[in-house]
């Protein structure tokens, strides 16, 4: 499955934001089905108990890619809005110094409103997190009056990701008969740096039009993923 792009990334936001030393500077990929998807780590200093990470910092990444799955669904950064409401379920205990992949999907977009699914697993395919997210759309200058959305969402980071393969399952239930695709968990193999590069700061000018600032170059990776078969 293709990678149709990348997302920006925020200064201080405890997910995405690159100036935030205790955050994840996660990256976030629009995906060609509409979807969203981060790959991304934990650290030590989100634990709760020693080898877990905190359910608030998990519940976060949920939340984060809950919003994000409208950008990808409309291929546009304009939408934005605040929770209404998380419900999370916490299925098995989230490792971090590990490779993680969350992904996020609008299921329901309706006026104002819009409904997420999301979910985190690992590079196994298990299911270790997921969330069903509410929010109510508003606009960025009434939920931050005094940030200036150009100065706050300035990293536009080219990491050179362009496809992911994606293998359905497919089960045949006699020969020859109708196949049934299994939607299944994303189980991946990823090729990927152990750390990432230093960030840099793209400076985007207080009134210009564009919204994307300068594109800045880092290093490249493939993601594939693949489903297991059944």
């Amino acid at each position: 499955m293709k990678v149709i792009s990348k997302q920006r990334n925020s200064k201080m936001c405890i997910i995405c934001g690159m100036d935030n030393d205790y955050g994840l500077r996660a990256p976030f990929y629009n995906m060609e089905d509409g979807s969203v998807v981060s790959i991304f780590r934990y650290g030590e200093k989100h634990q709760s108990y020693p080898g877990r990470v905190h359910g608030g910092m998990i519940t976060a990444m949920l939340d984060e890619t809950g919003l994000r799955a409208m950008w990808a669904k409309e291929l546009s950064e304009n939408t934005f809005g605040v929770t209404l409401s998380i419900e999370t379920k916490f299925r098995k205990p989230v490792p971090y110094d590990s490779e993680l992949i969350c992904r996020g999907v609008v299921v329901k977009n309706s006026g104002n409103f819009f409904t997420s699914e999301c979910t985190i697993k690992d590079t196994s395919g298990a299911v270790l997190a997921n969330a069903e997210v509410k929010y109510i759309k508003l606009d960025v200058s009434k939920i931050a009056p005094d940030a200036n959305e150009h100065e706050e969402m300035c990293y536009a980071i080219d990491d050179g990701v362009r496809f992911a393969i994606i293998l359905a399952s497919v089960v045949l239930p006699t020969p020859g008969g109708p196949q049934n695709i299994i939607e299944l968990t994303l189980s991946l193999s990823i090729r990927r740096r152990k750390t990432f590069p230093s960030p840099k700061r793209c400076f985007c000018p207080q009134y210009s039009s564009s919204v994307r600032g300068r594109s800045l170059a880092a290093s490249g990776r493939l993601i594939s993923f693949s489903k297991n078969v059944s």
